[in-house]
């Protein structure tokens, strides 16, 4: 099994350069994860306000109810 110390031990023994290399390579990973999770929140949002599911609102409308949760 692969355990996060076992990895950051590895990674450690890497030169200072490929470990750069390989933290935008993550960074980069993440954010396009991000975005796919983000498109597909948006997408489900889409779909639910097309069937009637979710009613409009102001900003000001939106704003108040998350302060309230």
């Amino acid at each position: 099994m692969i355990t996060l110390d076992k990895t950051l031990d590895d990674i450690m023994k890497l030169d200072f350069s490929t470990r750069e290399m390989l933290l935008d390579i993550l960074r980069n990973r993440v954010v396009e994860e991000k975005r796919k999770q983000i498109e597909a929140e948006a997408k489900k949002a889409q779909s639910l306000y097309r069937k009637g599911k979710l009613k409009k609102e102001s900003a000001a409308e939106l704003i108040n109810r998350l302060n309230s949760i």
